[in-house]
């Protein structure tokens, strides 16, 4: 190979390598608790509501709400059973992480310990 050769390729290298990492970046910023995933809440009356309409199919929803100074994280779902449920989106064991949870199927599990 001549050296304009190696140099173009490596140029292209840090080029491509730099795209996978912007890449990787967004996905990961969105996954954040506060990037991406949280809907504000709405608050009529002192009372944060949400709207049952938007839960039907099953999927959880995220949503923050800000009170005080302080960002305060949940997720509503409607059950497998039909009855609707409401949590903060922290883990009882491992909240200093501040990864919430995610939807796996009929449960919401940590994304720092799995439970």
């Amino acid at each position: 190979m001549q050296t304009g050769t190696v140099k173009t390729m490596m140029k292209l290298g840090v080029v491509a390598l730099a795209a996978v990492l912007a890449v990787a970046g967004a996905v990961t910023a969105f996954s954040l608790p506060g990037v991406g995933k949280f809907a504000k809440a709405k608050v009529a009356k002192g009372a944060v509501s949400v709207p049952l309409a938007d839960l039907q199919d099953g999927k959880a929803r995220f949503y923050r709400h800000s009170e005080g100074g302080r960002d305060i994280a949940f997720f509503a779902v409607k059950a497998p059973n039909g009855s609707y449920r409401v949590a903060f989106d922290a883990c009882e064991v491992c909240f200093q992480e501040k990864k919430g949870y995610v939807q796996d199927g009929g449960f919401m599990t940590c994304r720092q310990c799995n439970k």
